[in-house]
Parts: structure tokens; sequence; C-alpha cells
């Protein structure tokens, strides 16, 4: 019976499609699978691709017959929640005349209206953030002010973190005129996150203590927070 139980529930977990972001999510995937839930995966994958791509309980639900090309990432993002916004809908819709409603929604942080959407839909959503709790640290500052770019100092201090320099900081931050896209990219997943019902890390508690002690009294939602390595321990 309680297998059973487990069975009915049904996350989709929808990654941003772009280098760095997809395999991160499709781990996540597989453990959470692992443990008996069932997982649909969206991505931009033409049909016939995504047949050829079902990765044993996880199931592949393609939003598009192709990806779109552009050599500009804000181009990739907007085309991409173009995309999202008409055929999630659709999409949840599908599975529950199936019999396999959706019951969360789990989305890459850089797409902080994923969970607007899922909130109009009246579904819980779950912000996963594809790197370590020290880099959503430095990015959290930068939304709310506390870090400026170009930078003022030599050297930063952020609650939680060892002194860095420059060079120890993503590119478009101590360089911000060298992926101009990315900085407002990196900022605007902070927007809504205290909305959000549950927040992923792909990191490990034991290795960032300090960072996710600091992280945990910042944000607001995180007393719902779960990591990625308790997921497997389940």
């Amino acid at each position: 019976m309680e297998r059973e139980r487990v069975h009915k529930t049904h996350i989709l977990v929808i990654p941003l499609a772009v280098q760095g972001h997809i395999n991160p999510m499709l781990q996540f995937s597989k453990r959470i699978a692992s443990k008996g839930l069932k997982v649909s995966f969206v991505t931009a994958f033409s049909n016939n691709e995504a047949k050829q791509n079902q990765a044993g309980s996880i199931r592949f639900e393609p939003i598009s017959d192709g990806l779109e090309e552009s050599d500009k990432i804000e181009n990739m993002v907007q085309w991409f929640q173009n995309i999202a916004s008409k055929r999630l809908p659709e999409l949840i819709v599908k599975q529950e005349s199936n019999g396999c409603p959706v019951s969360c929604i789990v989305y890459d942080s850089a797409m902080p209206w994923v969970l607007d959407l899922a909130k109009r839909l009246g579904l819980p959503g779950a912000s996963f953030f594809t790197h370590s709790c020290a880099v959503a640290c430095i990015y959290y500052n930068l939304h709310h002010g506390s870090l400026r770019v170009p930078l003022e100092e030599p050297q930063v201090s952020l609650a939680g973190l060892p002194p860095l320099k420059a060079h120890d900081l993503p590119s478009f931050i101590y360089d911000p005129g060298s992926y101009p896209s990315f900085l407002k990219l990196v900022i605007s997943r902070f927007s809504n996150v205290s909305k959000a019902d549950w927040i992923f890390f792909s990191s490990f508690d034991a290795l960032e203590k300090e960072v996710l002690h600091e992280l945990s009294i910042t944000l607001d939602a995180l007393e719902h927070c779960a990591y990625m390595h308790e997921i497997v321990a389940i």
C-alpha cells in the first residue's frame, strides 16, 4: 500500500535549456525517481529525440520541435519562457487526463516565472539552484545591493564566506562587461524565491555549514529547504 501511494506522487522537473543547467537537474530527477516517485523531465528536444532519451522511470516531455539557435542567452531565455508558458499548462492538463496529475513543479531557479505559473495552476513549486550555496550567497548579496558591480574594493567580505578577491567571483561580476546578460539572469532568481515551497541546492551541508547558516537566516523560505544529499538519503 505504501509503495502504491508513493507512485501517485508526480514531480515535473523544468531545467533551463542552456549549458550547465540540464545535467544537475537530470541527476536530481534520477535520485528522486529511484525513491519511487514518478518524474517527468521537461526538455526542448524534438519528439524523436525525446523518445530516444527515456531514462528508466524518468519520462522526457518535449515542449517544442527544436531548440532555437541564438548567440545571446537573454534571447534563448525569452524564447523558452514564451514556449513554456503556453505548453506547460497543456502538459499539466494532459498528465491529469492520463491519470497522473502533477503533484509539484521543480524548476531551475534562473526561471522564477515558473513559480508564478505553478501558483496560478494551484501547484506547489520548488526552486532548484544548480550551483553551490556559496555561489548562491554571492548572487543573493548582488540582488540585495550589498555587493555592487563594478566592484569598489579589491577584496569582498560576505557573511558565511572567507574573504574573496575579485577573481574568486564569477567572471561577469568582476568583469561585468564580459557576460552582461548573465548579470540580469542571476539577479532575477531571487525576485520571488520567498514564495517557493521548497528550495534545493546541488550541494552538501557538511561542506558549506557557515554559508548555509547565513542563507538560512536571510532567505525567508529556507525553513522548507532541502538538500540534494538528503534526498538521496531518503
